[in-house]
C-alpha cells in the first residue's frame, strides 16, 4: 500500500505532535551529558513539592535506566549520609529510590550501601541546602567497587525542600517519575525557588 503525499504529511504531522506532547516516546539510555541533553525528576506527591527538578547522572560509576520508573517511591535515608552499612530505614529502600545527602564519604560508598538494601536507584542531594545552581560531578572513588544502580545528583535546595515536605507531612516517601528527558521541550513546572 502506497501513501499519497497528503497522507504522508498527515502521518508525519501526527507523529511529530505525538512525540512533542509525550503521547509517543522512544526509550533510550540518556545520560544528560550530551549536547542540549538534560535529565529531570518529576515529583508527583506530596503536592507542595510536585515540580520538575533538574538532575545529573553519575559520570563513570553507575548504570543507566533503559526505561522510566513511574510512580516510584523516593525515600530519604536515615542517617542522611548513608555512609555506614547500617541504614536505619534500609528495609524501606527495597525496590525504591534512595535520597542520600552529600558528605562524609564517597558517592560510591553511599550508592553501594543503598544497593545492598535493594534500592533501584540513588538521588544524591547537595549538602549545601540553599544552593540552586552548583552541580557536583559524581565520579568514581579509588576503590574497585561496582555500582549496579543508576545514580543522580540533585541541587541542594531541591533536596532540602523535598525532605522538609516529607517531614512536615510525616510521610516516609515522595512519589516520583525518574528519569524524565524533556530535551528540546519546554519544561514549565519548575520549582518557584529556581530561576531556570
Amino acid at each position: 500500500m502506497w501513501l499519497t503525499n497528503k497522507e504522508l504529511l498527515k502521518l508525519y504531522t501526527f507523529l511529530f505532535l505525538a512525540i512533542r506532547t509525550n503521547l509517543l516516546s522512544w526509550t533510550s539510555s540518556v545520560t544528560g551529558y550530551g549536547l542540549n541533553e538534560q535529565l529531570y525528576l518529576d515529583v508527583v506527591y506530596p503536592e507542595d513539592v510536585a515540580y520538575t527538578y533538574k538532575i545529573r547522572q553519575a559520570r563513570d560509576f553507575s548504570d543507566t535506566f533503559s526505561s522510566q520508573l513511574r510512580n516510584i517511591r523516593l525515600i530519604a535515608t536515615n542517617p542522611p549520609h548513608a555512609c555506614g552499612r547500617l541504614i536505619e530505614n534500609g528495609q524501606l529502600l527495597r525496590g525504591h529510590v534512595a535520597l542520600i545527602e552529600r558528605g562524609e564519604c564517597s558517592f560510591m560508598t553511599k550508592a553501594v550501601n543503598a544497593e545492598l538494601y535493594g534500592a533501584v536507584s540513588v538521588i544524591f542531594m547537595d549538602n549545601k541546602h540553599d544552593d540552586i545552581d552548583q552541580w557536583i560531578d559524581l565520579v568514581r572513588d579509588e576503590t574497585n567497587r561496582r555500582v549496579g544502580i543508576p545514580s543522580y545528583f540533585m541541587l541542594g535546595k531541591d533536596g532540602k525542600m523535598t525532605t522538609e515536605s516529607l517531614k512536615s507531612h510525616n510521610l516516609p516517601a515522595a512519589i516520583i517519575n525518574l528519569p524524565v528527558n524533556y530535551t528540546n521541550r519546554m519544561v514549565v513546572h519548575h520549582p518557584p525557588w529556581n530561576y531556570w
